[in-house]
């Protein structure tokens, strides 16, 4: 059965796992232990959480969400890096996570959910469609390296 729960500590050992679950995301990632620091601000933020999939103690999946307080719109959710580990994708890891990651945003009062996926990525879309998300056609997306 899959677990979904939201870290509230750093441990060396999860970033370990994290690192080794990206990998499944984009093959950009090295596999690394994600950065302390990176997740040890996620963890300490009142709008950010980071969200762990677990199948007995084997880290299977993760999504990081934020909130974001637009003065058109009010609060957003915003889901980055959804990621399910390659061998074990369809048996009902991303189902656990959207539900996860929707009731939060619900929660937190946010009146919609905004994410990106890569064009390559069609199983993701799919999944994503499925579960009621739309393509936006009425905006592009734009990205500024700092």
């Amino acid at each position: 059965m899959i677990e979904v729960k939201i870290i509230d500590k750093y441990s060396a050992k999860t970033a370990k796992e994290m690192g080794k679950v990206l990998t499944s995301l984009t093959q950009n990632y090295s596999g690394e232990p994600v950065d302390k620091q990176w997740l040890e601000k996620v963890i300490k933020s009142p709008w950010h959480d980071q969200f762990m999939a677990y199948d007995g103690d084997q880290l299977v999946g993760m999504a990081t969400m934020t909130m974001i307080f637009s003065p058109t719109v009010g609060q957003v959710a915003y889901l980055e890096d959804m990621v399910v580990k390659t061998d074990i994708q369809s048996r009902g890891v991303g189902t656990a996570l959207w539900n996860a990651i929707t009731d939060w945003a619900r929660v937190k009062g946010a009146r919609r959910l905004e994410f990106t996926s890569k064009k390559k990525r069609e199983a993701a879309q799919q999944f994503y469609l499925k579960k009621g998300a739309r393509v936006r056609e009425e905006t592009n997306p734009f990205r500024v390296e700092l």
